[in-house]
């Protein structure tokens, strides 16, 4: 056998290996592999926040609900977006969760929260169904406001934002 079939079979013979050690999973990478992808994502929302149930948790906090409904595009793919959470009225911090649901069904669970003040929010996926099964990751966004309706006491109701963010996804 000559030098070169020689190194052909060698290499060969540890690339087999490897895939055997690894299950294949290193060479080929299947769909069990997570990978850590870049995530960015564009949307407009509505965010409407609803003052006549405005309650105290357990904790004794004062917050009023708010809902959001967007329609988004990400790396991923198209999706709508339906969320909800609190205004702690307090600290004016918001805090939600929602699920994000793609044009081929598989969907995102994700918390949110936002520091009064800085129109800046960070996402952090909790949770999918499909490809998004087992996600982890998240992004952050800043986001500029629309439009605002506000009610009689002068306190927003109805609120558009647009927004780009970005950072990782892992599925």
């Amino acid at each position: 056998m000559s030098a070169k079939k020689k190194m052909m079979f060698a290499g060969l013979m540890g690339l087999a290996a490897l895939w055997l050690v690894t299950g294949g999973k290193i060479i080929a990478n299947d769909e069990e592999t997570p990978v850590e992808r870049p995530f960015r994502i564009h949307s407009d929302v509505t965010a409407t926040v609803d003052w006549s149930q405005m309650g105290v948790d357990d904790e004794g906090r004062p917050f009023v609900p708010w809902t959001s409904k967007a329609s988004q595009l990400c790396i991923e793919g198209w999706s709508i977006n339906i969320g909800s959470g609190v205004l702690y009225l307090d600290t004016f911090d918001s805090e939600g969760s929602g699920l994000c649901t793609y044009t081929t069904g598989d969907t995102i669970e994700w918390d949110s929260f936002e520091q009064a003040g800085t129109q800046h929010t960070t996402v952090t996926f909790t949770g999918g169904t499909g490809r998004f099964e087992n996600i982890t990751g998240g992004f952050s966004f800043d986001y500029t406001i629309l439009n605002q309706e506000v009610n009689e006491e002068g306190n927003p109701v109805s609120m558009t934002n647009s927004y780009w963010g970005e950072g990782t996804i892992t599925y």
